[in-house]
């Protein structure tokens, strides 16, 4: 589910299940944190990048997998997510998310704890999951450090898209 490729000092991830539009499902998380902390140690990878195969960055959760869930069935789900970002928060190389297609919820929080961000003109970033009724515990913060409460907000109480042309204003 993801793919590890390590080049001239570069380790490039790259999410494998472009049929879901890479959706993060708990195969495709451990397979994520696997990776990472494999990295971690590696003296021969300077830069870590994540992309999506096809046509999609990532789509955010897999909602097929979590629909069927208890509670805390699902909150077991979301521990195991956060556990994978803070592995990734706390490596020694520098992370890049190369987001294009979709960026949405989980997505989006996947990119913002990258060091890094780089986003095609036309990638669609977006918290749908809000307009649901439900906000993600581990993204929030991370969000408000990165653009500000007030553009937080914004993204939050409306849950409107907008573009990676819009994003880098």
């Amino acid at each position: 589910m993801v793919e590890l490729h390590v080049q001239d000092g570069v380790a490039w991830l790259t999410l494998k299940r472009s049929e879901a539009r890479n959706a993060l499902n708990s195969a495709l998380i451990q397979g994520f944190a696997d990776h990472l902390n494999d990295l971690r140690t590696r003296k021969d990878v300077r830069v870590i990048v994540t992309r999506g195969e096809g046509p999609s960055f990532c789509a955010g959760s897999d909602l097929r997998e979590l629909a069927p869930l208890s509670p805390a069935e699902a909150a077991a789900s979301e521990r195991e997510v956060a556990k994978a970002l803070s592995i990734l928060d706390t490596l020694p190389q520098p992370t890049i998310a190369m987001m294009h297609g979709h960026a949405l919820g989980g997505g989006l929080g996947l990119a913002i704890y990258h060091d890094f961000r780089i986003a095609a003109k036309d990638t669609i970033i977006s918290m749908p999951e809000v307009a649901l009724g439900w906000t993600p515990p581990w993204g929030i913060g991370r969000l408000m450090d990165i653009v500000g409460n007030a553009k937080t907000r914004w993204l939050l109480l409306t849950s409107s898209p907008i573009t990676g042309a819009h994003a880098a204003e």
